[in-house]
């Protein structure tokens, strides 16, 4: 499972939900060395170029008793795209809180127009897993 470094401009857990969280870009990691490389490179994330991938959060509403609905919006490698996503609480406490988004990203918004035999979808699933902790 991918894994990256995360930073968030709040510690408040009842407001970091409509702020924006930074990802720096040569932290993400599929623990596949030749792999993490490609993904790092100018044909994805262009990390060099773009060392810093945005997550903004809005407007996300309760959803049931453990998730939260809306839109967030992905920015990375120059390239900005808004996603319907569902944020599920995994776990919360009083300290710290583990939430678990999912949405599908539209590659072509981003120029990742090719693949292998040209069998790569246009859509990829993306997959978040972020721990928060008050300090």
């Amino acid at each position: 499972m991918p894994a990256a470094t995360i930073s968030s401009p709040s510690r408040s857990f009842s407001s970091w939900l409509p702020s924006t969280q930074w990802i720096a870009a040569g932290s993400v990691t599929t623990k596949n060395k030749k792999r993490d490389k490609h993904l790092r490179s100018g044909d994805f994330f262009d990390a060099e170029h773009h060392p810093t991938m945005t997550i903004g959060a809005s407007g996300l509403v309760p959803s049931g008793s453990q998730d939260l609905r809306g839109t967030i919006t992905l920015d990375t490698a120059g390239h900005q795209q808004n996603l319907d996503t569902v944020v599920h609480v995994v776990e919360a406490t009083a300290d710290a809180v583990t939430l678990r988004a999912e949405a599908n990203v539209d590659r072509t918004a981003f120029g990742m127009t090719w693949g292998p035999l040209g069998m790569t979808s246009p859509q990829a699933r993306a997959l978040v897993t972020a721990n928060f902790v008050r300090t």
